[in-house]
């Protein structure tokens, strides 16, 4: 995707398809042009990548938004556990990372309800997960119809959830990647004064760019801030009145 839903960016077909319409008070602030960054993770809880990434977040001060998947919160609670007493914060990316897409309503909840079960169960508390990332970033990334659009956001509205997608893609799941590739592709954001939010994956090409990626962020002197930051400087409210706002404007079209 090259666009963030519910406004940690701008592009106004994302907030067409998902996020708060007018009259809902848009802030001045944008993460793109205030060049600060968020730096997201997909597809955890996972052994062999979550405690590298704590220890580098540690070391570089970097608070970070993790969008986890319940099936794998389940086999790896205590890393969940961690995430969040290290001052991270925590979103849906489903529970079996199936395509939203291509599910109906009920099974897009099912996917949502059973990651905040597991979470739930993890933490023994609740913690709303109200930042939803959709597997792929479909139906926003790739060519999806509008219909598609409009169910998955429906199921998320449903779910008093803001969607959350990035604009910055650091290509790590595809083959030919390489820190270089990583490291070049920041760095022109960089020269162009282009902040935003960065995805990573848990691949053998982020954990071998992370600490690099971190330095030079490091060296730019730009703020690296939590998604649900972005939100909230953007649109002046908290994630729960969004995702309340989002729910009531879907009951309104019932």
């Amino acid at each position: 995707g090259d666009y963030i839903c519910n406004g940690a960016g701008t592009s106004s077909t994302c907030e067409r398809d998902c996020g708060p319409p007018s009259p809902l008070p848009v802030q001045m602030f944008d993460c793109v042009n205030d060049m600060d960054f968020a730096l997201t993770f997909d597809d955890v809880p996972r052994a062999h990548f979550a405690p590298i990434v704590l220890n580098l977040l540690r070391d570089y001060k970097i608070p970070a938004t993790f969008f986890v998947m319940g099936s794998l919160v389940k086999r790896c609670p205590g890393l969940l556990r961690q995430i969040v007493a290290e001052g991270h914060e925590l979103g849906n990316h489903s529970y079996t990372h199936r395509n939203f897409a291509r599910l109906t309503i009920p099974e897009i909840r099912d996917e949502l309800d059973r990651t905040q079960d597991a979470v739930d169960k993890a933490l023994g508390r609740h913690y709303p997960l109200t930042q939803i990332r959709p597997p792929y970033g479909a139906p926003w990334a790739g060519r999806w119809r509008e219909r598609a659009r409009v169910k998955v956001a429906q199921a998320i509205a449903s779910r008093r959830g803001t969607c959350v997608l990035w604009n910055l893609g650091s290509s790590d799941t595809r083959p030919g990647c390489t820190p270089a590739k990583i490291l070049a592709g920041l760095r022109t954001s960089l020269r162009r004064s282009r902040g935003g939010v960065l995805v990573f994956h848990p691949t053998q090409c982020s954990k071998r760019s992370l600490n690099a990626v971190m330095k030079l962020l490091r060296e730019a002197n730009v703020k690296t801030r939590r998604t649900s930051e972005f939100l909230q400087s953007k649109y002046g409210l908290s994630l729960r009145e969004l995702g309340e706002f989002g729910h009531k404007r879907l009951v309104a079209t019932l």
